[in-house]
């Protein structure tokens, strides 16, 4: 969704990109992709990705572009505030039509036999 703020506002800094580079949308979301892969190339899979970003970081970028396009069409109208999401509940907080999902984390599968989720240790056995 387009933020009312410009991209200089949003100070996004990218490792190895410059910051005239980062404020082209496409190219902050592939630098975000970029270095979450890199983080994680000791492994052979990762560093197969990392390579391949690399290689073929024109058509990545084109990608991408075409990608917010196309998000850009569907969400025609929708914008949003880049805020602290605490901050925006404080200003939201009394607003009884207001409605806030927070999504931390994936919901833990419930155990059949007792109907509840798994304690943290017996999650990390499997």
């Amino acid at each position: 969704m387009p933020s009312r703020a410009s991209p200089e506002e949003l100070e996004i800094r990218a490792d190895g990109f410059t910051n005239e580079e980062s404020l082209d949308p496409a190219v902050a979301l592939y630098a975000q992709l970029y270095l979450r892969t890199v983080k994680n190339a000791g492994k052979e899979y990762f560093y197969g990705i990392m390579r391949d970003l690399e290689y073929r970081k024109e058509e990545h970028l084109a990608e991408i572009r075409a990608q917010l396009d196309r998000a850009k069409q569907s969400l025609h109208g929708m914008s949003y505030r880049p805020l602290d999401m605490w901050k925006h509940l404080e200003t939201c907080y009394d607003d009884p039509h207001c409605l806030v999902v927070c999504k931390t984390r994936p919901p833990m599968p419930l155990d059949s036999r007792s109907g509840t989720t798994p304690a943290a240790h017996d999650m990390e056995r499997t």
